[in-house]
């Protein structure tokens, strides 16, 4: 997913003189960003930052939560992110980060979730698959419209993404606006006509009508 850390939102990171947050997730977070933004890192993964390396962090963070030890997944969150942001561009932090919201949100840890996506997002950085994430969590509350809203904003400043456009369109069907949600899908098929969730989408929807 599209990340974007540059211009206003980069000099914002830059000149402020500390993370301002007394939360320390958000803290950590913060730090990071303020620190990778002044580095500018752009080379490939090294050492510890690497794919299997993050994923199997991410698990270890999974368990702990499925074992209701949040403390101890929190404290393992943080670690994570002073290491990666040691070595690590800010996208893939970003992945980090909204992986662990993801499923935080998908274990029950809705603040833990939120907690995340505040770090990520009063940071400064634009990041479609985190503002999913948010937009998810409004539906899982059955606040269907706000999610609808945070969607429609995505799909404003992320035209390309296409989990933005199929998870509006999921949202408009969870409303009862089925008209408008089979336009949505496919709208989506004219961008993607190979994603096999929007086609999926739209056979539901045609047996809904």
């Amino acid at each position: 997913a599209p990340t974007a850390v540059g211009g206003s939102a980069g000099r914002a990171l830059l000149e402020r003189p500390e993370p301002e947050s007394s939360d320390p997730l958000i803290y950590a977070i913060e730090t990071a960003f303020t620190e990778m933004v002044a580095r500018r890192r752009t080379f490939v993964f090294t050492g510890f930052d690497n794919l299997e390396g993050i994923q199997r962090e991410i698990r270890l963070i999974s368990d702990r939560m499925a074992r209701n030890e949040a403390e101890r997944a929190e404290h393992s969150l943080i670690q994570l992110i002073e290491r990666q942001s040691g070595q690590s561009r800010i996208e893939d932090l970003v992945k980090t980060l909204t992986a662990v919201a993801d499923v935080a949100r998908k274990t029950g840890y809705i603040i833990f979730a939120e907690r995340i996506l505040k770090g990520i997002f009063i940071s400064g950085v634009e990041d479609c698959a985190a503002v999913c994430v948010r937009a998810e969590i409004f539906k899982d509350r059955s606040q269907f419209e706000e999610a609808l809203q945070i969607l429609e904003e995505a799909i404003l400043r992320f035209p390309n993404n296409v989990v933005a456009r199929n998870a509006r369109a999921e949202t408009l069907r969870a409303l009862g606006r089925l008209p408008e949600a089979l336009s949505a899908i496919e709208e989506t098929i004219d961008q993607f006509p190979n994603n096999v969730v929007a086609r999926n989408a739209r056979a539901e929807t045609l047996r809904a009508l």
